[in-house]
């Protein structure tokens, strides 16, 4: 129980960096919780009723094996009262707390072969509809936003605060880990890779060799008017790529990548292109000041 309060502890704090932003919208509730396959496990929430709930009822367990069950994915979100995955304990705990729909961010680490899983969730209590539509309208400022938080909450993985799971359960969670790993589904972007190498009529934008976006110091929220290929033409810019060699990388006409140029410009409300990549940094820098306006 002193590790229970120990989670408990940081409520207060996890709820006031994230009020702010999450004022006006409908989501209510925001957390993390991590796992790993050697029993280390903590759970930090923004409501200390349902940590409550979630503690003495010993719902770890159902935690962490409806997360296995779904070890391909990096996303799930929930209609509770109508979710059929959801287990039944969970999903009264929930429903008597008014909650009738939440979203996982889930990131999974498998460094030095030691799996692992982080998951920030957001829930609400408004219409399952209504919520799920304001998330997927805002995916990438909440994914930045759950980012931040979990490595805000990483840092709170010590001894100090993480629970030991027991040996029985952990034992029974490795096999349902390693059963998984072995009958998981292929995703939809390694099915179409699959499909691609038998095939020469798939169109080239599947194949695995795109760009890395993620390298890049700067995200694309500033507008979410870019296109993909808008996005491909900054990357190269980027890079130090010329409008020449711009257009041979994408094949297409230097005269299209000059339209492209334009096109960014006005978009991200730049005089020239040279202020592209200065305008793209200054949104994210300011997007996380916002974030951390809260920050003790």
């Amino acid at each position: 129980m002193h590790k229970f309060s120990r989670m408990k502890m940081y409520t207060s704090w996890i709820t006031e960096l994230y009020r702010h932003i999450f004022e006006e919208t409908p989501i209510c509730h925001w957390g993390y919780m991590y796992y790993d396959l050697t029993g280390r496990y903590i759970q930090l929430a923004s409501e200390q009723y349902l940590l409550d709930d979630l503690f003495h009822k010993e719902l770890y367990a159902e935690q962490i094996m409806s997360d296995i069950e779904i070890i391909d994915s990096t996303f799930y979100s929930s209609d509770v009262t109508h979710d059929c995955l959801l287990a039944d304990t969970m999903k009264q705990v929930l429903t008597n707390r008014g909650y009738s729909y939440f979203v996982d961010f889930i990131k999974r680490n498998t460094f030095s072969n030691n799996f692992s899983t982080e998951i920030v969730t957001i829930a609400s209590f408004s219409n399952p509809i209504e919520a799920n539509n304001f998330v997927l309208n805002n995916i990438d400022i909440l994914n930045k936003i759950s980012e931040n938080m979990a490595a805000r909450c990483r840092r709170l993985i010590t001894k100090e605060n993480t629970l030991i799971l027991p040996k029985d359960f952990m034992i029974s969670a490795n096999e349902f880990f390693e059963h998984k790993k072995q009958t998981s589904k292929l995703s939809l972007k390694k099915r179409i890779l699959k499909s691609a190498n038998k095939s020469s009529k798939l169109p080239q934008f599947i194949n695995d060799n795109a760009f890395d976006f993620n390298q890049l110091p700067f995200s694309f929220l500033a507008s979410k008017e870019i296109t993909y290929r808008e996005k491909e033409i900054i990357y190269l810019y980027y890079y130090g790529f010329n409008l020449g060699r711009i257009a041979a990388i994408l094949d297409i006409s230097k005269r299209t990548v000059e339209k492209d140029f334009e096109n960014i410009r006005k978009k991200l409300k730049c005089e020239s292109s040279g202020q592209i990549i200065p305008t793209l940094l200054r949104f994210d820098n300011s997007l996380q000041l916002s974030i951390r306006k809260s920050d003790v």
